[in-house]
């Protein structure tokens, strides 16, 4: 039976057609979609910039229709059953609009009419105040940031004047206000926070609501006392005092505060605001050391500052000689959007196979010869005394979206770089995307499954609608995170650490500045990716053994065989070809090997697992049963 067409549903099949054979990108597209913009007034809207994901950007002609050419979907399948797009449409007149449409491989869909709002007429008004601090003293040059609580209007940020006096102009609105003052005394210096009507976080903080000029929104910071943290470094094997080594207290968040070195007899002291530090100790041909003994920062223990101890002893390092290899690793790490070299970035070489982080101990002399730096004022870093094996790098700074080595937010996407014995690797480079200065926060923990142990030095990152990472940080020693600078979105949450599964959590998270500008207890339970070696015959092939127990539940285990060195991928997808997570991404040696799947935080269904190693490639199902 043949289906006959209405006259409005051909004349919009020939509109289509029409616009496609004008497209340039119609040979190469997979996909299309198009309909018209009009604002409430039921009338086309011209010049309105239409984006969606995977495929060219277009605007609106004087009729305000549109054609979008797809020439990929998300998310990338393997059977081609994407079903999705997301759309973004933006002009200036009127408010942004995002839409998620339907469409899949070989689709070419008239999609209708979407309507625009028009934006509410923005009215400027001034806000000035004075920011002290409580002796009465001005903040001078410090920092006030508005963070408006619509993303269609801009936020504003000023700095005070020697009198500690700011003046600036906004547009009428919601608003987080965030003052930030420096503090020194002698070689001791911090930063520190203060929101409007007093509160010390964002989670306290209160609106402030602009609907004419203000001119009294001051601030006050407190007055801090100056404190000390010493101690004493000795030789790990011969106990002794070591003189000279490069004692370095960092500030939370992780800004360089201070340097100090140890005398003749070892010791340390130096002077410190009240407040919450990390320390690391280093000296040439010993390992560096955070505090307690820990070989990164993610790691140590901090050291806290206060009225009720204002002076703490007892802060010792023991240093192990460094033994390890002779390969090293160098590159710079440059800002994204300015092509600019950034200073003090922690550089990370994290090695696959698991064990120790190496961290870039670069050094840069400055007029007092006191300034110890992550990477260089040329964004230069070195990453020296590597053994043999495969690593990936982490790059991290306050204030940018940290990232494994090739702009991967999940260690099993990162580059990996072999080193096999007096290797010196250069031009090991890293350009990394500035985050918002202010936002929301998403803040939780991550733990191990199974033991509820914490895990430290994980990367968490946050995926706006459209996939993009927009801000991350690393957890802490106590396996606790907190994402900054967050707009309002719907949040897809992922950790990612070395040796572990990367993990999505369970639900969107939803930033809403207005209502909920602070999520809390977004927790991760990851589970271990560990390779376990069956034996140490050498197989005459690569092959894919099919998993035992199938069906199961939770877990079951997958053995494989490699028969020569190799860098070697095993990854579960869904029965839609999405990929869940990565169970190995390993170099390995010649072997049998075996790795457990945990599907405890998944559906039951049909789960496909493939391995890759070189030019082999094999793809097996198994069944996951509740």
């Amino acid at each position: 039976m043949k289906t006959r067409l209405n006259h409005k549903t051909f004349m919009g099949v020939i509109f289509i057609v029409g616009l496609i054979l004008q497209s340039s990108t119609f040979a190469q597209a997979i996909a299309y979609y198009s309909a018209t913009v009009k604002n409430t007034d039921n009338q086309p809207i011209e010049n309105v910039t239409v984006n969606a994901t995977g495929a060219n950007t277009v605007s609106t002609d004087a009729e305000g229709k549109f054609l979008v050419s797809f020439t990929s979907l998300l998310p990338d399948t393997s059977g081609g059953n994407t079903t999705y797009a997301s759309l973004t449409f933006s002009h200036p007149d009127y408010d942004t609009l995002n839409k998620v449409i339907f469409i899949s491989d070989g689709d070419s869909i008239l999609g209708g009419t979407i309507t625009l709002n028009t934006k509410a007429p923005s009215k400027l008004v001034t806000v000035s105040g004075n920011v002290k601090y409580e002796n009465d003293q001005p903040v001078q040059y410090g920092e006030v940031f508005f963070l408006n609580t619509n993303n269609s209007l801009k936020n504003v940020y000023t700095t005070t004047d020697e009198q500690g006096n700011y003046s600036t102009q906004i547009d009428t609105g919601s608003y987080y206000v965030r003052s930030k003052a420096l503090y020194r005394q002698d070689a001791a210096w911090a930063y520190r926070y203060v929101y409007y009507d007093s509160s010390s976080n964002l989670a306290e903080a209160n609106l402030l609501n602009v609907s004419s000029n203000i001119t009294d929104l001051n601030f006050i910071h407190k007055d801090l006392q100056v404190g000390s943290i010493s101690g004493k470094v000795i030789d790990a094997e011969t106990l002794q005092p070591l003189q000279e080594v490069a004692v370095s207290v960092t500030s939370a968040p992780l800004t360089d505060s201070s340097l100090i070195g140890t005398d003749s007899n070892g010791n340390y002291s130096v002077n410190v605001f009240e407040g919450t530090y990390y320390l690391f100790a280093y000296k040439p041909a010993y390992q560096l050391l955070y505090y307690n003994q820990v070989p990164s920062i993610f790691d140590a223990t901090p050291v806290t500052v206060n009225s009720d101890n204002l002076n703490v002893t007892g802060i010792d390092f023991s240093l192990p000689s460094q033994t390890d290899g002779t390969n090293s690793i160098s590159g710079f790490v440059y800002d994204e959007d300015t092509g600019l070299p950034i200073a003090n970035v922690y550089v990370y070489a994290v090695p696959i196979a698991g064990g120790n982080w190496t961290e870039s101990k670069t050094i840069e002399k400055s007029t007092d010869d006191k300034k110890l730096l992550k990477t260089d004022n040329n964004g230069a870093y070195t990453l020296g005394n590597l053994r043999n094996g495969a690593y990936t790098i982490l790059y991290h700074k306050d204030g940018y979206l940290s990232s494994f080595y090739g702009d991967k937010y999940a260690w099993e996407a990162a580059s990996v770089i072999n080193l096999t014995g007096n290797t010196n690797i250069s031009n090991v480079n890293a350009n990394l995307k500035p985050m918002e200065s202010f936002g929301g926060e998403i803040a939780g923990s991550v733990n191990i499954s199974n033991s509820g142990s914490t895990l430290s030095g994980t990367l968490v990152s946050a995926f706006n609608s459209s996939g993009d990472v927009i801000a991350n940080t690393i957890s802490e020693h106590d396996g606790s995170y907190l994402i900054p600078s967050l707009l309002n979105d719907n949040y897809t949450i992922k950790a990612s650490k070395v040796g572990y599964q990367t993990s999505e959590y369970s639900q969107k998270v939803t930033i809403d500045l207005n209502n909920s500008p602070v999520i809390k207890n977004v927790d991760f339970s990851v589970i271990t990716t560990n390779v376990e070696r069956a034996n140490n015959d050498i197989p005459k092939n690569f092959s894919l053994s099919q998993n035992y127990p199938n069906p199961f539940n939770p877990s079951t285990k997958i053995e494989f065989s490699v028969s020569r060195a190799s860098q070697v991928n095993l990854k579960v997808y869904n029965i839609l070809g999405k990929e869940i997570t990565t169970l190995v991404s390993k170099y390995l040696e010649p072997g049998k090997y075996k790795v457990n799947f945990n599907a405890s935080q998944l559906p039951s269904g049909v789960y496909v697992y493939k391995l890759t190693a070189g030019s082999f490639s094999n793809i097996k199902k198994m069944i996951f049963l509740k």
